[in-house]
């Protein structure tokens, strides 16, 4: 099983913007990586918002998009920080992970028929 680990950064962030509790960051954290989308999978402006934050911060590997939120990840797999989606890119957001969603269910029911 992957674990994530959360830098003092990343969780005092989720504290402070999402009022989580510490000791869950590790678990939202994990909960991101494996239902969020990763920046290769979005499209349009909400891509452009994305690759902003991305390249603005260095040492980066995964920035994730889950729950209108942007989970930043470095190279060891652990979450450095997190920022709230601006409310002009919620609508797409949602849109964009159901659709993933979506898609990810239809590939699993394929499978299961032959």
């Amino acid at each position: 099983m992957l674990h994530i680990f959360t830098t003092d950064h990343g969780a005092d962030s989720l504290r402070k913007r999402f009022r989580v509790p510490k000791k869950s960051a590790d678990r939202r954290a994990l909960t991101a990586i494996d239902k969020g989308l990763s920046r290769d999978k979005l499209t349009g402006d909400l891509r452009k918002w994305v690759d902003l934050k991305y390249f603005s911060h260095e040492g980066l590997s995964n920035p994730v998009l889950w729950a209108n939120t942007l989970w930043i990840f470095g190279f060891d797999d652990r979450l450095i920080t997190c920022f709230p989606l601006p409310g002009n890119l919620n609508k797409d957001a949602v849109k964009q992970l159901r659709k993933h969603r979506e898609l990810s269910r239809l590939r699993t029911q394929n499978k299961t028929e032959f």
